[in-house]
């Protein structure tokens, strides 16, 4: 999947991970947000409302994408 959709399958991997230490946990937690920007920009661009489409794609499977 491309439009910034493998980034997305990601962050749902990351949104359970910990990491050793505090500081780790908090970087995991900023990654994971941050790498659903593309999508988001990509949909904003024409014309939509990301945070939609992002819900969208972290509920679909496989190759289900934007």
């Amino acid at each position: 999947p491309g439009g910034g959709v493998a980034f997305v399958r990601v962050s749902s991997v990351l949104e359970n991970m910990k990491g050793d230490n505090e500081d780790e946990t908090t970087g995991i937690q900023i990654v994971s947000k941050a790498i659903d920007e593309p999508l988001r920009t990509i949909v904003h661009n024409a014309g939509l409302e990301g945070s939609v489409v992002v819900s969208k794609v972290k509920e679909g499977k496989a190759d289900f994408g934007f």
